[in-house]
């Protein structure tokens, strides 16, 4: 593939040109526009970012559909980076040869992480433990055009969030971008797209290091697979290592957090009237009937944080995208579901079906109260401390034999446990009644 960079007043736009041997589409995932913007706030520039992080920026956007070489004809590419790329991402970079290579971008002097903020809950808690100086970067979606207009939800929850913390004195920034439209259907092509607009700004905000609101389900794949560990997974090895050779440490604050951790933390903070991890409502508010609504109310009603009425549970039921979600196996997240259960007392038959099915498999829960204390090791020297006190104020370490336990999750194979299959038929079954008369209610009272 060739990309061409283009930096003006206005932003920065990436062009791809794909090459034979690009793999479009990957795993049912389409190439759709070949052209991504990044708006730059106050339209005065990104203040002409070193050469390697537009590359790094660009990758961000495109890797999913490069296949064994990327050209970069617009870019003085360093020779570390463009080893990092070999080493971190089987890709053979190229930069504009008759420019030569550039030297590589070091970590600045008095330098300060960078956080892509969301505004939801596990973004706030990332937010709460990484230090007062920390900038803030938001990928506010745009459309390219009006045919995609369908697609852009309301911002106004993360926008309220940003204004009030630019209040206090932090550094933020919403940042316009359409580069979730090269993918089709729309979405981040990469875990860490939604960090292109900090990349960008790296230089102008001086940071040595970028950080998201990653959380224990998610870097160790508990709740819905094998445990594995984080600080080997290629979907942070290979990327922290593009990151390190432009002098960015890439790490995740709240890695050995589980959900309930970062809801109990969020809870408790300064902040946490403005988390918000759906923004799918009118007006940018909760929308009540998806996926995440549906695990994170069951959560903070569990946690004391509000009340769950049982007697609505027919709106997410009547969700097709709440349905798919918990007739899988595993459901996503599923140790947090059933610790959230646990709390509660109800009659809701689709809800006890899940139960049933949770716990046959996994009988305890307790552990996710507290953090997983290896996961610091992967914080930068230069920040651990202070993000290991602040998690102390919030959760406390498990234990060794509590840490053995969390390294010995698995997912039982369904197929050949006849009883969990059995209790997952059960369920599939009970929900899809749940959700058919949940339907009939609905159209009964139109």
């Amino acid at each position: 593939m060739r990309i061409n960079c283009q930096c003006t007043t206005e932003g920065v736009t990436f062009r791809a040109t794909p090459e034979p041997g690009d793999p479009i589409p990957v795993q049912g995932v389409t190439l759709g526009r070949q052209e991504a913007f990044v708006r730059c706030p106050n339209g005065d520039g990104f203040g002409s970012p070193h050469p390697d992080l537009l590359a790094l920026a660009a990758l961000l956007v495109f890797r999913p559909w490069i296949g064994k070489t990327v050209d970069f004809p617009d870019l003085a590419l360093s020779t570390e980076f463009i080893e990092a790329v070999k080493q971190g991402q089987r890709l053979t970079a190229r930069g504009d040869v008759r420019a030569g290579s550039s030297p590589p971008r070091r970590k600045p002097d008095n330098g300060r992480p960078g956080l892509a903020f969301s505004g939801g809950v596990d973004s706030v808690a990332a937010l709460e433990v990484l230090p007062a100086e920390t900038a803030l970067f938001f990928m506010s979606r745009v459309a390219p055009t009006e045919e995609f207009s369908a697609w852009v939800f309301s911002k106004d929850g993360p926008h309220r969030a940003l204004d009030a913390l630019r209040a206090e004195g932090r550094t933020v920034y919403s940042i316009e971008t359409d580069l979730e439209f090269v993918r089709s259907p729309p979405g981040v092509p990469l875990d860490w797209s939604n960090g292109v607009p900090m990349v960008l700004m790296a230089d102008r905000e001086s940071l040595d290091a970028v950080t998201w609101g990653l959380i224990l389900e998610s870097a160790y794949r508990i709740g819905r697979a094998d445990f594995q560990d984080w600080g080997e997974r290629p979907g942070f090895t290979r990327w922290a290592l593009l990151f390190a050779s432009v002098g960015l440490d890439m790490f995740h604050p709240v890695a050995g957090l589980s959900e309930i951790i970062t809801s109990k933390l969020v809870m408790s903070s300064p902040h946490g009237t403005m988390a918000q991890s759906c923004v799918r409502g009118p007006g940018g508010a909760e929308c009540g009937e998806c996926p995440k609504c549906f695990r994170k109310m069951l959560l903070s009603s569990a946690l004391g944080d509000r009340g769950f009425d049982f007697s609505t549970m027919a709106r997410f039921w009547r969700s097709k995208r709440v349905l798919r979600t918990v007739t899988v196996y595993p459901i996503k997240h599923q140790n947090v579901l059933a610790y959230s259960l646990l709390r509660h007392d109800f009659e809701d038959a689709g809800l006890l079906a899940i139960q049933r099915m949770i716990l046959a498999s996994h009988p305890s829960f307790d552990l996710y109260q507290r953090h997983y204390a290896p996961a610091l090791e992967l914080v930068p020297e230069k920040y651990r401390t202070g993000v290991a006190e602040r998690i102390g104020a919030y959760a406390a370490p498990m234990s060794a034999r509590e840490e053995i336990e969390l390294r010995a999750w698995s997912m039982p194979n369904i197929d050949d446990d006849a009883d969990i299959l059995a209790l997952h038929q059960d369920c599939v079954r009970i929900l899809r009644r749940s959700h058919e008369a949940s339907l009939a209610q609905a159209q009964a009272g139109a």
